[in-house]
């Protein structure tokens, strides 16, 4: 609770979902590559001769492969209802509203770093193997390559849902008085 104590609004969210949608794919990629570089040796080894390790080695594979993608496709829905729900919930002056678009034009400027970064990441043989694996790969590739436009989206749909709410910042918060 005392992380929330004096919270007034969420203008860094929009790069802080830019930033946290580029490290869990980075991470989801990297655990993607390195399972499925060790795969392949131990399939190979005399663990592959015995049925039930070829049948473990099969499940991680099909594990790895799928399941821990679509978690990250499940995080970044989470994070954008998170933003929604904090933008609706946080009162804030009008006035705030410049603040707010500068700090989402300096989520945007992240955002470009980060997307190019994904692609510089990406275009190396290794991990663009891992990128087209499946259609999840496939939609978190998709997203990060789109990073720049869906921060904008992000930010847009924040900046409409904190500053558009009936009552604007006139309201009283938690029994106080009204800005």
């Amino acid at each position: 609770m005392g992380l929330y104590k004096d919270k007034k609004g969420g203008a860094t969210e929009a790069i802080t979902f830019a930033f946290w949608i580029f490290v869990i794919s980075v991470g989801i990629i990297a655990i993607m590559f390195g399972f499925l570089q060790l795969t392949n040796p131990l399939r190979e080894s005399v663990l592959g001769d015995d049925p039930e390790a070829a049948a473990a080695i099969d499940s991680m594979e099909g594990y790895i492969g799928a399941s821990l993608p679509s978690a990250g496709l499940i995080i970044y829905f989470a994070l954008i209802l998170g933003m929604i729900f904090t933008a609706f919930f946080i009162r804030q002056h009008p006035i705030y509203a410049i603040v707010y678009i500068l700090l989402g034009m300096a989520s945007v400027i992240v955002a470009v770093v980060l997307g190019n970064a994904w692609s510089a990441l990406t275009s190396t043989e290794a991990f663009s193997s891992v990128v087209s694996l499946n259609t999840y790969t496939k939609t978190m590739n998709a997203i990060l390559s789109n990073i720049v436009l869906i921060t904008v989206v992000v930010f847009v749909l924040g900046f409409i849902i904190t500053f558009a709410k009936p009552g604007g910042g006139a309201l009283p918060q938690a029994g106080g008085e009204p800005y």
